[in-house]
C-alpha cells in the first residue's frame, strides 16, 4: 500500500521531494496550508510536513488508525481516528475527533464518538464540523470546544455512514449504507430531504453549478437541482 507523500511541480510533474512515512496513508488525503502538508497515517499518527522539503515539523499520536482526511480553519486542524483489532471495530471509546494547533500539533480538544469513523472525513461549516459513524449517527460538533451540539441517528440500526459530507446553504448532504442520500439541517440536525437509490452510497457527494452530484453502488450517477 502507499506509504509515501510526494510533492510534484504543477508545471511539468517533476518531483520536488518525497517523504517516507512508517505506515499506510492511502486512505487519507493531505490538507495543505501555506507552510504545511497535513496527513493521517495508519501508525496512529497525524503528520505535518514542511511544504518546501517534506521534513516532519510535528506529529500527533491518536487512539487508532487515521484513515480520514484532515481539514483546517483559522490555524486549527480537525481529524478523526478509529481503532480496529484484527480487522474489526473495537468498542465505542476509541473513535475520536481531534482539534490540533497546526503550528505545533498540540491538542486543543478531543471528543469521543460511538463506533468507527472508518474513512469518513470531517466537513467544516458555520462553526461546526460534521461527521458520520458506522453506527449510522451524524454528529454536529462545535469547533470552539468540541461539544456535540446534536447527534442524529439518521440511518438507524443495521446500517452505517461511510460517506464524507458536502455542505451548502446550511444543509449537510451525506450518503449511507441504507441506499439513501440525506439532506440535514446544519443547525438542528433534522432531516429535511432524503432520496433512496438502488445501492449503498459510500462516496462523498459533490456540489457545483447549483446541483448536488453523487454516485451509488447501483451503478448510477445522480444529479439534483438545489434550491
Amino acid at each position: 500500500m502507499g506509504t509515501k507523500v510526494v510533492a510534484l511541480k504543477t508545471v511539468d510533474g517533476s518531483e520536488i521531494w518525497t517523504k517516507q512515512l512508517p505506515d499506510d496513508i492511502y486512505r487519507s488525503s493531505p490538507a495543505v496550508s501555506e507552510e504545511l502538508v497535513i496527513i493521517g497515517c495508519r501508525d496512529h499518527k497525524v503528520y505535518a510536513l514542511d511544504k518546501l522539503d517534506g521534513t516532519v515539523k510535528w506529529s500527533f499520536i491518536t487512539a487508532g488508525y487515521v484513515d480520514t482526511s484532515p481539514v483546517f480553519e483559522n490555524g486549527i486542524a480537525y481529524v478523526a481516528s478509529e481503532v480496529r483489532e484484527h480487522g474489526e471495530f473495537t468498542n465505542f471509546p476509541n473513535s475520536r475527533v481531534y482539534a490540533l494547533n497546526i503550528n505545533d500539533g498540540s491538542l486543543v480538544w478531543q471528543v469521543t464518538l460511538d463506533q468507527g469513523v472508518y474513512e469518513n472525513s470531517p466537513a467544516l461549516y458555520g462553526g461546526r464540523i460534521f461527521i458520520g459513524t458506522s453506527a449510522g449517527i451524524l454528529y454536529g460538533i462545535r469547533i470552539t470546544d468540541g461539544q456535540i451540539d446534536w447527534a442524529n441517528a439518521v440511518v438507524g440500526s443495521g446500517s452505517g455512514i461511510y460517506s464524507s459530507a458536502a455542505i451548502s446553504g446550511g444543509i449537510v448532504y451525506i450518503g449511507s449504507n441504507n441506499n439513501k442520500m440525506y439532506g440535514i439541517d446544519c443547525s438542528t440536525g433534522s432531516v429535511v430531504w432524503e432520496y433512496t437509490t438502488g445501492g449503498i452510497i459510500r462516496n462523498a457527494p459533490a456540489i457545483a453549478v447549483g446541483r448536488l452530484f453523487f454516485a451509488s453502488s447501483d451503478g448510477k450517477m445522480y444529479s439534483f437541482l438545489m434550491r
